[in-house]
């Protein structure tokens, strides 16, 4: 596994609520952001493994956590 340095410039939780609160106005405006909510997905996850305070950055250890698919 690759070493990584995660400072926190921008944390995962801070990122999850601002996410939320984009995700929020594009429903409201009726436009949809596919990208927003795999983003939002892989925010959550980092969370739920205690990623939350490693900087925004940390959403690439949950790509990696993720099994290839065909």
């Amino acid at each position: 596994r690759r070493q990584r340095q995660m400072c926190k410039e921008t944390g995962v939780t801070q990122c999850a609520k601002d996410a939320d609160l984009i995700h929020k106005e594009a429903v409201a405006a009726g436009q949809g952001l596919p990208m927003l909510q795999r983003y939002r997905e892989l925010l959550a996850a980092s969370i739920g493994n205690g990623e939350g305070d490693l900087d925004n950055s940390a959403v690439l250890l949950e790509i990696e956590r993720t099994p290839a698919t065909s």
